[in-house]
């Protein structure tokens, strides 16, 4: 079972939309936020434009723009409400500030997975599982491999994706991770599994498809995750 080798330490999940502005949007962007604002602890705007909801307690935020609107959320993998936010928001633009060019949406998971093994070990895994296939690496620059890591951009089920997945030490994972937020340093391992996965598209949306295809793209996501996880420990 794949919890029996990895073990989640630190998980950010960021939904997005992105949208061509309009002249209301750069006027509008108060109206939007405030339709959550009870839903936040705080709320900073460095410009009339740009306004972010946030609860460090909790470790989430939501960034309402003229042109996008970001959720993310370091606590818990709440997807459902990261759409019912997004939702929210969204459906205020296309009706009340004229947003109807969508040009993005997307779901990006980052997670730090700490496990028993040790650092060599677990490199060898990645290598093993992702590029044994084809002996000519170790001939022309590896008898060893020290540090392996996928690197993939891909398509799959109408969604662009990009994934990567690589060991990390404890200071290259707090590194990679990033966060606005506190993290119990103490807690991430010596060796650590970094997934850094992104799903996304970038055509044939509209504002009645965006939502569904957001939620979809979710689904994505998590299914890739599971089933690399599931490689790797199989």
């Amino acid at each position: 079972m794949a919890n029996d080798v990895f073990d989640k330490k630190l998980q950010r999940i960021v939904g997005q939309i992105r949208y061509r502005p309009t002249i209301a949007t750069f006027n509008g962007v108060s109206v939007l936020a405030k339709e959550l604002e009870a839903k936040f602890e705080e709320w900073r705007a460095p410009k009339h434009d740009d306004i972010t909801l946030y609860s460090p307690k909790v470790k989430k935020l939501l960034q309402v723009g003229f042109d996008t609107i970001t959720y993310l959320n370091e606590s818990e993998e709440n997807t459902q409400e990261l759409i019912s936010y997004l939702k929210s928001v969204f459906e205020k633009c296309t009706s009340s500030l004229e947003v109807n060019n969508i040009r993005r949406i997307g779901f990006r998971n980052t997670q730090i997975l700490t496990c028993a093994f040790k650092f060599q070990e677990l490199n060898d895994l990645i290598f093993r599982k992702f590029y044994s296939g084809n002996k000519d690496f170790k001939s022309i620059s590896s008898d060893l491999p020290r540090e392996t890591v996928f690197i993939l951009d891909g398509t799959k089920n109408g969604f662009q994706n990009h994934v990567q997945i690589g060991p990390v030490n404890r200071e290259e994972a707090l590194k990679f991770y990033n966060s606005g937020f506190d993290v119990d340093k103490d807690s991430i391992g010596d060796t650590n599994l970094f997934v850094d996965v992104d799903v996304f598209q970038l055509e044939g949306l509209n504002s009645k498809n965006t939502i569904e295809r957001l939620e979809d793209s979710v689904k994505e996501n998590l299914r890739i995750i599971r089933d690399y996880i599931k490689y790797l420990t199989q």
